[in-house]
């Protein structure tokens, strides 16, 4: 099942976006970005699979972001059981039952020790809602003429970007695929919780 989840991570990339293309097309996207990117308080539910050349396994993420303070419980088969990852401006701690609390600096040094791999957490903050993470050089990026941010590569990272979800925000992504040399990483957010300055929380739901 992990080996269906995960066949054809980054089968093909999009066509590359063109400065002869309409300028339409970048206004949309440039227009997308500022209203996503200040969307700073929301929460996912979500499954990701992973597969490298020695290991492979799955795993359920509950993420909260609360401007730059981030908490994400994930649970699931994947060898570590339960563990809990906070982080803020002034570092990050790794939390497991009947284990001593980790301190880092950064959320990725604890989840390069929890999975023997970095699961990019600062970079997914940006990612999970559809926009290039900020101060790291963009390799190459297309958007869809809705102004949707498809393809990105950034970071030594592939990503993609598919399924994106109507939310009082605006859509973002249902599902992203990403690779990283050996690494490949899916993830499908079951749900969106989004909270606007001018609303409530809106919840979506995709089960696919």
């Amino acid at each position: 099942m992990l080996a269906a989840l995960l066949s054809g991570c980054i089968s093909s990339a999009p066509q590359q976006a063109t400065s002869s293309q309409a300028p339409a097309w970048n206004i949309a996207w440039q227009q997308h970005q500022l209203t996503v990117s200040a969307l700073q308080n929301w929460r996912i539910r979500s499954k990701f699979g992973y597969v490298t050349n020695h290991d492979s396994g799955s795993a359920w993420l509950d993420w909260k972001q609360a401007g730059d303070d981030a908490n994400a419980n994930i649970s699931g088969p994947f060898g570590v059981g339960a563990a809990q990852v906070i982080s803020s401006t002034q570092g990050a701690t790794l939390k497991q039952a009947g284990e001593q609390d980790l301190h880092a600096t950064s959320a990725d040094e604890l989840t390069h020790h929890l999975f023997g791999w970095p699961f990019p957490i600062e970079q997914l903050r940006y990612w999970v809602r559809g926009l290039p993470a900020p101060d790291v050089r963009i390799n190459s990026l297309t958007t869809e003429p809705s102004g949707l941010l498809s393809h990105l590569e950034q970071d030594g990272w592939v990503l993609v970007f598919t399924r994106y979800q109507n939310t009082a925000v605006g859509p973002l992504p249902g599902k992203i695929e990403a690779s990283a040399g050996d690494l490949r990483i899916k993830l499908l957010i079951k749900e969106w919780f989004v909270t606007p300055d001018i609303s409530a929380p809106h919840a979506l739901r995709d089960e696919r």
